[in-house]
């Protein structure tokens, strides 16, 4: 049986909430007028800027994108894999690791610059998409004995391999905030499944 995505996103509330959340942001911030660049200013995250106390940004630059295409690619897969964890571990529990994840992302992207003495400004949903990924396929791997053949989970995990290939070959992506969202979403994922049937 094949379904739309109207489908797929139906009862995710929290999923549609914060798509149309970063798209309103981008519009805002696409704005020619002084309102866009200011938004932006005040939400990028920039490491220097974050340890001198400005933690917001570890948030606010989740919700900030750089490009139309930026911010598609990141709302399709939030919608799809974003309705998939919802309804599976309802709305608070998925609110919740979507924006530990998104810090968790960027809080190892500053103490990765850091560390390295190399400072650069990042925005995009990516860290907190990242983890939502890693929260699916925990969830696809405890349910892959009611998977025919496991096509879904092979499917999932194939996207994941992908997005993490074409994100490290460009140097212009924050892998570090990729890797850490999907690390953590891994992780909390196996909290919140803990002894929970497969």
């Amino acid at each position: 049986m094949n379904y739309s995505l109207s489908d797929i996103i139906n009862g995710a509330i929290i999923t549609v909430t914060l798509a149309v959340l970063n798209i309103v942001f981008f519009i805002f911030t696409s704005l020619p007028t002084g309102i866009g660049s200011m938004i932006y200013r005040a939400g990028v995250l920039d490491p220097v800027l974050v340890m001198g106390g400005e933690y917001n940004r570890l948030l606010s630059a989740c919700f900030l994108h750089s490009s139309p295409m930026h911010i598609f690619s990141n709302m399709i897969l939030l919608l799809y894999c974003g309705a998939i964890v919802e309804k599976n571990i309802g709305h608070f529990a998925f609110a919740f690791s979507y924006l530990i994840c998104a810090v968790a992302g960027n809080l190892a992207t500053v103490f990765y610059e850091y560390l390295h003495m190399e400072f650069w400004t990042s925005i995009g949903a990516s860290g907190a998409v990242f983890g939502v990924m890693g929260i699916m396929l925990v969830i696809l791997i405890k349910m892959r004995h009611g998977l025919k053949g496991g096509s879904l989970l092979r499917r999932a995990a194939f996207m994941v391999v992908y997005s993490l290939v074409m994100g490290f070959s460009s140097s212009m992506v924050n892998n570090i905030a990729h890797v850490a969202g999907l690390i953590c979403g891994t992780a909390l994922a196996c909290l919140i499944t803990a002894g929970k049937r497969s």
